[in-house]
């Protein structure tokens, strides 16, 4: 059964996570989030046999709350 991970880096639009990317490490990724202006999570996700069978956020980044 094949085996493999990716980061992912998705963007708050409103009330919606949109996905920017997929990368093969967590460096890449990290650049692209922090070179973002809105509110970004990079997750990490694992995938065997074609399914996903983990996903972890490692980071947020930017504004993930309004304060009243």
């Amino acid at each position: 059964m094949a085996h493999w991970e990716q980061y992912e880096v998705w963007r708050l639009n409103g009330t919606r996570w949109e996905p920017i990317g997929w990368f093969p490490d967590l460096a890449l990724a990290n650049a692209v989030a922090r070179g973002r202006q809105s509110a970004v999570r990079v997750i990490h996700v694992q995938y065997e046999g074609g399914r996903e069978v983990s996903r972890e956020v490692l980071a947020e980044i930017g504004a993930m709350r309004q304060q009243p």
